[in-house]
């Protein structure tokens, strides 16, 4: 168990780093997230916040495929719940990453420690959640894997005929 706590925080320190450093990839999944902070009714803006997730969860609980718009939602939620220091890097995503990471009593703000303490003391709940994780992260591409692409498009366009030469030289030297 704890090799797969592990393992899960090294997948929350690579998300946390897509999401800083690509993050117009993540601006509409915070548009999405952000009509949860914003709804008129009178919710605790903490309880929203689960709901968002949890309607989510709800969607895509018994699939084994997550539409990339989700997969983005399931990871900026996660980033939200898991990087202590979201509200300091703010890429104005969504207003809930201005939430501070200290607890609060006041009901009506939020506190994404609290919300995430809630999550993880959970242990049915964090497990039903992180299978979500693990296919939104392999569904979204990493940089590496974006790059990669742009450069045999790149490779193609410019050389044509031998791309697959120049493509199987650079895979092999970089991987």
């Amino acid at each position: 168990m704890a090799e797969n706590k592990d393992q899960d925080r090294q997948l929350f320190s690579q998300i946390a780093i897509d999401v800083k450093e690509n993050p117009n990839r993540y601006s509409m999944a915070g548009k999405w997230l952000d009509k949860y902070y914003t709804e008129k009714r009178q919710i605790p803006q903490n309880r929203r916040f689960a709901k968002a997730r949890q309607d989510l969860l709800k969607k895509y609980e018994k699939q084994d495929f997550i539409p990339e718009d989700d997969a983005k939602r399931i990871l900026l939620i996660t980033w939200l719940l898991t990087d202590a220091d979201a509200q300091k890097t703010n890429p104005n995503i969504t207003q809930f990453a201005r939430w501070t990471w200290k607890p609060t009593d006041d009901i009506t703000s939020g506190s994404r420690c609290a919300a995430s303490s809630l999550w993880c003391k959970n242990a049915y709940g964090y497990d039903r959640w992180m299978r979500l994780v693990r296919i939104a992260w392999k569904t979204i591409p990493a940089e590496r894997k974006t790059t990669r692409a742009w450069l045999k498009g790149v490779v193609k366009e410019l050389y044509g005929l031998t791309i697959e030469r120049i493509t199987k030289a650079y895979l092999d030297k970089y991987g």
